[in-house]
């Protein structure tokens, strides 16, 4: 459906409530509730809460499609419903229930769909970040070095971004500016080769925040 694509490039530059807007219009209109389209618009429209802050509208979006993809006996679907699920309670600050969706979601992946590697990279990524922020630094390192691993074997260079992105945040948490920067310069050219217009302003963001605690390392 073209509203889809039109409501993806409104999410795209941050007008959410035309989105959503769109994507409900869309809901309403589909008659097959089980149709890739139905399912685009739910998704699109846990994305939109997702960034309105509105967690609980957002895993209701995201539930049904777990329920979908249940009914329907998908597990890729399924692994991808309980991603998004994850997200949405680790952007929310519920860490352990967001790591046992991401558990349930790497468990997936590993007994049905080993060679989905850029399914064990966004899973490894987002464990790694919930790790940053429990503190756990070395169980990070470890997550974050595996999601880059697996990116790599995807060939995508949007979790490549988001894996050195993960990285930054690292340096930054233990302190280590040079090594952020580092990893945010990688970041930056991974998402400008994607062509990633809302993760490369999200990184130059990062750098200029970030900026003057690396010059001041630089001098120690």
């Amino acid at each position: 459906m073209q509203e889809l694509n039109v409501a993806f490039d409104l999410f795209d530059k941050g007008e959410f409530q035309e989105a959503e807007e769109i994507y409900l219009s869309c809901l309403r209109s589909i008659p097959d509730k089980t149709s890739t389209s139905y399912k685009a618009a739910l998704n699109g429209l846990g994305y939109v809460k997702s960034f309105q802050g509105q967690f609980g509208k957002a895993a209701a979006y995201y539930q049904e499609l777990l329920e979908i993809s249940k009914r329907e006996s998908n597990l890729k679907e399924e692994a991808m419903a309980l991603h998004q699920l994850g997200m949405v309670e680790r952007m929310a600050g519920n860490y352990q229930r967001a790591t046992d969706f991401f558990t349930a979601e790497g468990e997936i992946w590993t007994r049905h769909f080993p060679d989905f590697y850029v399914g064990f990279a966004a899973n490894f990524y987002e464990r790694g970040s919930i790790a940053i922020k429990e503190k756990k630094y070395t169980e990070a390192t470890i997550l974050l070095n595996q999601s880059l691993e697996y990116a790599v074997l995807a060939e995508s260079l949007v979790a490549q971004g988001c894996a050195y992105r993960g990285m930054g945040e690292l340096g930054v948490a233990t302190s280590n500016f040079n090594e952020a920067e580092n990893a945010f310069q990688k970041a930056l050219s991974a998402f400008k080769e994607a062509e990633d217009r809302v993760a490369v302003e999200e990184i130059q963001r990062l750098l200029e925040l970030h900026g003057d605690a690396v010059s001041k390392e630089g001098e120690v």
